[in-house]
């Protein structure tokens, strides 16, 4: 182990330890080490699975006996935390001495996010951070960035963390944190599926409970998330390339809901801010969904075991009719026949139409219709409306049940879908780009944001759909690329071009006059260039 930092000289004196290299990782050994001494007063030696540790007494004082007695006797963190009546058992020693101990055991407790997901802490046992940023409020949480110390996180992403930190003062909030508990862990053994939506969804470090708070971790998005990018870029200065990465995107993001489906569960919170932008892929990067942990998973044997569910933290902004706040609590899903209520998995369908428009606008019609677009929906206004259904006298009926209203799509969003046709209704010389963004927006249209969940598109057909369009149009720019190609080869040369002997037109010399030919001629009646066949 290369840390022989200490310099001896002849007037220092040094004590030696040796343990057993099986007692203790290097990770730990030095983390206990330089909490008490810098790196230059001491120095770690391995040899035949024995760790060899030498220190400056002068420097440490009488601390070096507590340490090699600590280290003599094979104490470890797992003997820790010492209540104070058994620290006294300890002859050696002093009153002060073990209320010190006491008080600063709790460092020595803080979690190693290795071989463990979820860490229950005592009250005064510390977080491994030792770097926070600022705070960032999101929904019921706080998160932050944060640096772990690198011994506590040894296979963990590189780089910083998100930490966010979740009160568990009432009810609510501690059913929400068992909720994401399970749906993280399970999200953790995505790595060793096969399926291209585990590129685009975020997966856990480790989640901490302690007292009243929790803290999960995440991987830092650097990029922020999508709702950032759209208010920071101008989507012409990735004019070349933003079309076949959005599809790209897309693909993945649905992908992510194909997984989930296979999973037995849903996100039920989709919107551009669980959207995340992380480096990698291309000169944009790639978009990761987060934040799955809203609803439950639903591991389910039979259509008995289906409960009811609950998804209060959804945004209203994306949330789909059969979430319909004038009938709280009670959310109409008629599932495979059964009479248990439960919210289906093509709810996330409807979110992620809302989010495909949004970044249809954003891309098509420019930045500022996007930045007017997303004022005047807010947070609360919805992406559909609601009428209520009028009975046998003209009145408008007061019942609650869903099923009597009529939905319709808010006239502001069905504004946007016009000037989107209007936009990209193919002209005779429409672009790649263009062809495959009115597709996307009919898919949207036509099969993800459908009233009735039962006729939308399911993640999968949803996800085939767009890999389609993704293809068609990768197709369409090579053969664009292949035909300029060939113009730029094949160019008439005017030099060799005679008259035909009339002012009537022109023709090539390129082939007999006794051939069928292709003559040039000008047209009398419009004067545009055409092709007509000569015998």
């Amino acid at each position: 182990m290369p840390h022989k930092n200490v310099q001896q000289e002849q007037n220092s004196s040094y004590g030696t330890i040796r343990i057993n290299a099986k007692d203790v990782s290097p990770q730990q050994l030095l983390h206990i080490l330089e909490r008490r001494l810098p790196r230059d007063k001491f120095s770690v030696e391995l040899q035949q699975d024995v760790y060899t540790i030498r220190w400056d007494q002068d420097y440490l004082g009488r601390g070096n006996q507590g340490m090699e007695t600590c280290l003599s006797a094979r104490f470890s963190d797992n003997k820790l935390p010492m209540g104070r009546g058994r620290l006294m058992q300890n002859d050696t020693l002093k009153y002060h001495e073990a209320e010190m101990f006491r008080l600063q055991q709790w460092q020595f407790l803080s979690p190693i996010f290795k071989d463990k997901f979820q860490f229950e802490l005592q009250p005064r046992v510390f977080l491994p951070v030792i770097e926070q940023g600022e705070y960032k409020k999101a929904g019921f949480r706080f998160v932050y960035r944060v640096k772990v110390h690198p011994a506590h996180i040894p296979d963990g992403p590189p780089g910083d963390l998100a930490m966010k930190e979740l009160s568990l003062k009432d009810e609510e909030e501690a059913k929400c944190l068992k909720r994401e508990m399970k749906n993280l862990e399970s999200l953790r053994e995505l790595d060793r599926l096969d399926h291209p939506g585990r590129f685009h969804l975020i997966k856990p470090v480790a989640v901490c409970t302690r007292g009243e708070q929790a803290f999960l971790f995440f991987p830092w998005a650097e990029n922020g998330d999508l709702y950032n990018f759209w208010e920071s870029t101008d989507p012409r200065s990735h004019e070349d390339t933003l079309v076949p990465w959005m599809l790209g995107q897309m693909v993945g993001l649905s992908s992510v809901l194909e997984l989930l489906a296979h999973m037995n569960c849903r996100h039920s919170d989709l919107k551009p801010q669980n959207i995340l932008l992380f480096p990698g892929g291309n000169s944009i990067g790639t978009l990761k969904i987060t934040d799955v942990g809203i609803s439950k998973f639903h591991v389910l044997a039979t259509t008995k075991r289906l409960k009811p569910t609950s998804a209060k933290d959804v945004t209203m902004r994306y949330c789909p009719p059969e979430f319909d706040e004038s009938n709280p609590g009670k959310v109409k899903d008629n599932l495979e026949g059964s009479h248990e209520l439960k919210l289906s998995r093509r709810f996330d369908i409807w979110s992620l139409g809302c989010v495909f428009l949004e970044f249809l606008v954003w891309a098509k019609l420019g930045r500022e219709a996007w930045w007017e677009f997303d004022k005047d929906m807010g947070s609360s206004q919805k992406f559909w409306d609601r009428k209520a259904s009028t009975t046998a006298d003209g009145s408008d009926s007061e019942s609650s049940d869903t099923s009597e209203y009529h939905y319709s799509l808010r006239r502001r969003v069905q504004k946007r879908l016009r000037q989107l046709r209007e936009r990209l209704e193919p002209p005779p010389d429409a672009t790649p780009d263009d062809v495959a963004a009115l597709d996307v927006l009919t898919l949207v249209e036509k099969k993800m944001l459908v009233f009735d969940y039962r006729g939308r598109f399911a993640a999968s057909e949803v996800r085939d759909h767009l890999k389609e369009i993704q293809d068609e149009s990768d197709l369409l720019r090579e053969q664009q690329i292949s035909d300029t190609d060939n113009s730029a080869t094949l160019g008439v040369n005017l030099d060799v071009v005679e008259p035909f002997g009339s002012s009537e037109g022109l023709t090539t010399t390129a082939v007999p006059r006794d051939n069928a030919a292709a003559q040039i001629y000008v047209s009398e009646n419009n004067g545009l260039w055409g092709w007509e066949e000569q015998r």
